[in-house]
């Protein structure tokens, strides 16, 4: 179906643009300590400041009106996080939090054994937990891929290219290839696609 875009996406208000730099513009100036006693003529850093930092006086000086916030802390639980009983309680405690927001649903990111067992209680109790979205921190997602990567690579080669280059041992080049060390796979792909570059190129 053939719509018309009626106005610019990217379009910038000069007005509201111009407003902020003058607001900022102000603000720069009134921290500055203009005296003849310093060599420059001008103090950035005066020892008598009474202007605000920006965030104060952007607060005081804006006419937008932001709604204060509500923040609420789940109960510490000390006890091992990869236990059901654990698990569970801690999701109803993100039920409670939920209500106390009146938010239809709610995030919750976990590790990759957390959300392994949050993952398997929210199947077993669908009805109960619909209002929780679980989610994998990014942190992890990122060793979850690679670990796929180098599942990927493993047997084709790539352990021997990382152990006759002197970059890793032959008791560490396991544990990088599946993705246990994740601050040494960066180093891992350059040197395996390297290697394969130069293959193509032969």
């Amino acid at each position: 179906m053939d719509y018309d875009v009626q106005v610019d996406p990217h379009q910038v208000d000069e007005v509201l643009v111009n407003a902020v730099c003058a607001k900022d513009l102000t603000w720069s100036l009134a921290r500055v300590d203009i005296c003849e006693s310093v060599s420059n003529g001008v103090n950035i850093k005066p020892d008598d400041q009474i202007m605000p930092d920006w965030s104060v006086a952007n607060s005081v000086l804006s006419e937008h009106v932001v709604k204060q916030k509500r923040v609420a802390f789940l109960p510490v639980l000390p006890y091992p996080v990869t236990q059901y009983d654990i698990d569970y309680t801690a999701m109803k405690n993100f039920q409670k939090v939920l209500q106390y927001l009146k938010q239809p649903k709610l995030p919750m990111t976990c590790d990759e054994g957390v959300y392994h067992t949050a993952r398997e209680i929210q199947l077993i109790r669908h009805n109960e937990f619909q209002d929780i979205i679980l989610c994998m921190g990014t942190f992890h997602m990122a060793k979850v891929e690679l670990g796929c990567l180098g599942i990927f690579l493993t047997g084709s080669g790539a352990e021997t290219i990382l152990v006759e280059s002197g970059v890793f041992g032959v008791n560490v080049v396991q544990s990088v290839i599946t993705g246990k060390k994740l601050h040494q796979i960066a180093e891992r792909n350059a040197i395996t696609e390297g290697g394969n570059a130069e293959v193509r190129m032969g």
